[in-house]
């Protein structure tokens, strides 16, 4: 079966001609679909004759090229190179004989940018590390996205869990945020989001079979560009712009630099979000660490807290005060519920050792027969159940 070879931006894809009739160009009507930009949109197209396929130039206004000739018409022999712009389409006659599809090698592809995209890719770079949040930095990204793209509306789309997709952040040409989202596909931008592919609609009058959303007719929208925002497989949202007038031809440089733009945005926005669940987190635990030490203060004053103010207290606060700072061993007397552990506390504050721990055993509760060893100890097989 015969087929052609397409080679376009440092990729190579092979693609078999099974109609009689395959034609190329920018259209997504085409079977054939190149994105150069001196193609035009039905370009040519190759018809199936008894012997091989015969090259019909489609009018174009660049012209259609076959091993460096302008041709009108040719019949195509084995190995003939169709130049279409930059794009080159190798005639081939029997099976193919390379894989279907060849990764372009980084070492040696080259994206022409022009400075204007250069400057605002730079610009949406730096915006991540002078915008003081993910709030601010999405509204800067899809000005930038909006300016690039030379639409009227720029629209970041997420969803939380299986609800309706909601706006993270939209913005119109004049780098101002958008009021009611009036007008806008909700269709493709659920597509995408399920797909985790992109969309391109470039020019919906010239597209009309490939557009499968009534709201992209029902609202007038000519220009529609949407592409998932993924970090590997974990999808954050979707990005749109819409445009009502076709201002411009899109070339497959402004579709790199869109999604350049966008997997850039895709990387900012989880490491803001990391960054500002970490900053979350760590403030939740200095508020808990505060308050539990307020807490452990407000019962340290509490318990030091000796009440009264006659004769026999002020005594026993000048005892408080010549014992605390010696090694003495001090026995507290009085009848029970006078406060004996708030002396025992305040003593321990006074004491050299407040910054150690203080523990109160109630010696009340410990039977008669083990309150020696519970106190000074006990060897191992002194009693049943003794054990080091």
């Amino acid at each position: 079966m015969p087929y052609v070879i397409v080679k376009e931006m440092g990729a190579e894809r092979s693609q078999p001609l099974t109609e009689p009739e395959i034609l190329i160009g920018r259209s997504r009507q085409n079977h054939i679909k190149l994105v150069t930009e001196q193609a035009s949109r039905q370009h040519c197209r190759l018809l199936r004759t008894d012997r091989t396929y015969r090259l019909i130039d489609g009018g174009s206004s660049n012209g259609t090229y076959v091993n460096g000739q302008r041709v009108a018409e040719k019949d195509l022999a084995e190995g003939d190179a169709i130049s279409v712009g930059n794009a080159v389409v190798v005639f081939h006659s029997g099976e193919p004989t390379r894989p279907a599809f060849k990764l372009p090698d980084p070492a040696n592809f080259q994206l022409p940018i022009d400075d204007r995209n250069v400057k605002i890719l730079l610009r949406t770079i730096a915006s991540a590390a002078s915008s003081e949040n993910l709030e601010s930095f999405l509204n800067a990204a899809v000005d930038n996205v909006v300016e690039i793209a030379q639409a009227e509306r720029g629209i970041l789309f997420t969803r939380e869990g299986d609800g309706e997709l909601q706006a993270l952040t939209a913005r119109d040409s004049a780098k101002a945020p958008l009021g009611e989202l009036v007008g806008i596909s909700r269709t493709i931008p659920k597509q995408v989001w399920d797909t985790r592919k992109p969309i391109f609609l470039l020019d919906t009058e010239s597209e009309k079979e490939a557009v499968q959303s009534q709201s992209v007719s029902l609202y007038h929208l000519r220009t529609i560009m949407c592409t998932p925002l993924r970090v590997g497989e974990k999808l954050l949202g979707v990005l749109y712009v819409d445009n009502h007038a076709k201002t411009r031809e899109y070339s497959s440089t402004d579709l790199a630099i869109f999604e350049a733009v966008a997997n850039y945005l895709s990387l900012t926005m989880e490491n803001l979000r990391s960054a500002q669940d970490a900053k979350m987190r760590v403030e939740a635990r200095r508020k808990a660490l505060e308050h539990e030490n307020a807490m452990l203060r407000s019962a340290l004053e509490n318990r030091s807290q000796l009440i009264g103010e006659c004769p026999a207290m002020k005594s026993v606060y000048e005892n408080l005060k010549k014992v605390a700072p010696t090694d003495a061993t001090v026995l507290v007397l009085g009848e029970s519920g006078t406060g004996k552990e708030a002396i025992a506390h305040v003593l321990h504050d006074l004491s050299p050792r407040s910054e150690q721990p203080f523990v109160v055993i109630d010696c009340a509760a410990i039977p008669e027969t083990l309150l020696e060893s519970e106190l000074f100890g006990y060897e191992k097989g002194a009693f049943t159940g003794a054990v080091a």
